[in-house]
């Protein structure tokens, strides 16, 4: 099932066993493209128990992940600043969106940097 979301706090809580956020930035790589340009036909087809998740205006719906889900996690020493960070594409997730917090994002963020 897909849902188009202003930010991370719209998106629904109950009903679903995972969730795919799609995370685009203002890049426009040609992967970019592909997922949005397919995300219809991705949407319908995960079937009702899974939810896949863009916004309705992609940068402010990447923002508001970032900043109410990751901006609180300080990387290693060393690495590159959150802001610095490209995060993948896609980020599943079997956790209800309200239930993203710093234990799970930290071990998010632990794998990409």
């Amino acid at each position: 099932m897909g849902f188009k979301a202003a930010n991370i706090t719209t998106v629904p809580s109950n009903g679903f066993h995972s969730y795919i956020f799609f995370l685009m930035d203002d890049w426009n790589g040609e992967l970019s493209k592909k997922l949005l340009e397919h995300y219809d036909t991705f949407a319908t087809n995960i079937g009702l128990k899974d939810l896949a998740v863009k916004g309705h205006d992609n940068l402010s719906f990447y923002n508001s992940v970032i900043d109410s889900k990751l901006g609180k996690i300080v990387p290693k020493r060393g690495q590159p600043s959150l802001k610095d960070t490209r995060l993948p594409a896609l980020v599943l997730c079997n956790r209800l969106p309200s239930e993203i917090d710093e234990s799970s994002t930290k071990k998010m963020l632990e794998i990409l940097i």
